[in-house]
């Protein structure tokens, strides 16, 4: 199980074993015996805990602990959910906004309706200028 978490690690963050064993001062001795399930000593589990910022149970695959690259991707999710969810948010207050003006500008169906009452009645401009002040003051 080691060998597989190390291989996790190593493939998230786009690095080879190899060097990797370099750079934190080890031989490349032990991967044949990881490679079979045999375990690493204490010192080189903390080495590559410390380097990974994992917990050695994680590298050991006790825990269901997540890496900080698992971390980080969900972290990056929830905040593009956050954004999306803010967005939203804001596109609903927008709409109610219309919502209401278009209601604060629409004729009622009795306004309509006296409306075509007087097209269909061809009233002269007098008489409709009469029955609907507000609308001849928008005229001029």
């Amino acid at each position: 199980m080691f060998y597989e978490q190390l291989q996790k690690l190593c493939k998230e963050r786009g690095i080879k074993l190899s060097p990797l064993l370099h750079k934190l001062g080890m031989s490349a001795s032990g991967v044949n015996r990881w490679q079979n399930g045999v375990l690493p000593n204490g010192e080189t589990l903390i080495k590559f805990a410390e380097y990974f910022g994992v917990s050695t149970d994680c590298l050991l695959g006790m825990t269901g602990e997540t890496t900080e690259t698992e971390v980080k991707r969900e972290e990056n999710n929830i905040m593009d959910e956050a954004q999306s969810t803010e967005s939203s948010n804001d596109e609903i207050r927008e709409l109610k906004k219309e919502i209401e003006n278009l209601k604060k500008n629409v004729a009622t169906k009795d306004d309509i309706s006296k409306i075509l009452e007087a097209i269909n009645a061809q009233k002269s401009d007098t008489e409709f200028s009469e029955e609907y002040p507000a609308l001849n003051s928008k005229k001029n």
